[in-house]
C-alpha cells in the first residue's frame, strides 16, 4: 500500500501531464475557486486525485470512473489528436514506478495494470461518446442554418425540392 503522500506527488505530476496550464501558478487558485470558476481546472484536479488512487491503491472505482467521463468530454473538446490527448494515461504507469520503486511496482504490477487498462478504455470510450455528440450538434446546426439560408435565398414558400412554390 502506498501512502498518502505518495499518492499526492503521483497525482501532482501527473495533473501537469494531463493539462500542462496545470503548472501555472492559476491552477490552483482556479482549483480553490471552485468548479465553476476554472472548470477545466476543477475536474483535472479531481480526475487525478480519484484516477492514481483508484490505480495504485484499487479503492474508488465509480469514483476514478466517474471523474474520467468528465474529463473525456472536456478532451473531446481539444483539437489534438486522441493520440496526443491521451498520452498522458500511459506516462501515469512511469510515474508510479518512479514514485514507488521498481521492487515495490513489481509486486503491485498486475492489479495496478490491470486498473490502469480499465481506466484508459473508460476514458476513450467516453470520449467517443463525447466526439459523437458533439458531432451530432455540429450536424444539426449546418443542417438549420442550410434551412435559413433556403428560407432567405428562396423566400418562406419553399417546398421539398428547395424551390419556390
Amino acid at each position: 500500500m502506498a501512502s498518502s503522500s505518495t499518492i499526492e506527488s503521483i497525482a501532482s505530476q501527473w495533473k501537469v501531464l494531463i493539462d500542462p496550464l496545470v503548472g501555472d501558478k492559476a491552477f490552483s487558485e482556479n482549483v480553490a475557486a471552485g468548479r465553476f470558476h476554472n472548470p477545466a481546472a476543477y475536474h483535472v484536479h479531481n480526475v487525478a486525485q480519484a484516477v492514481v488512487n483508484y490505480v495504485v491503491e484499487g479503492e474508488g472505482e465509480e469514483a476514478a470512473f466517474a471523474e474520467l467521463d468528465d474529463l473525456a468530454r472536456i478532451i473531446a473538446l481539444r483539437v489534438t489528436a486522441p493520440s496526443t490527448s491521451f498520452a498522458c494515461f500511459f506516462e501515469l504507469r512511469k510515474l508510479i514506478i518512479e514514485e514507488l520503486g521498481s521492487a515495490e511496482y513489481h509486486r503491485l504490477a498486475h492489479e495496478v495494470n490491470d486498473r490502469l487498462k480499465a481506466c484508459i478504455l473508460r476514458v476513450f470510450d467516453a470520449y467517443v461518446e463525447s466526439r459523437e455528440k458533439l458531432s451530432s450538434i455540429a450536424n444539426d446546426e449546418l443542417k438549420k442554418r442550410n434551412e435559413m439560408l433556403e428560407k432567405l435565398a428562396y423566400g418562406s414558400n419553399t417546398g421539398e425540392g428547395g424551390a419556390q412554390s
